[in-house]
């Protein structure tokens, strides 16, 4: 049963830090967009 727990967890964690990086790549593509935009 902790095993079970650990693992779920373990996955949960995972799910976050994709989203996390997911979110932060985003961003930064984002304000790369936006300062090209306001630089033309």
């Amino acid at each position: 049963m902790a095993e079970d727990t650990q693992t779920e967890y373990d996955r949960g964690l995972v799910k976050a830090s994709t989203l996390g990086s997911m979110f932060s790549t985003t961003a930064n593509a984002g304000r790369r967009r936006g300062k090209i935009m306001r630089a033309d």
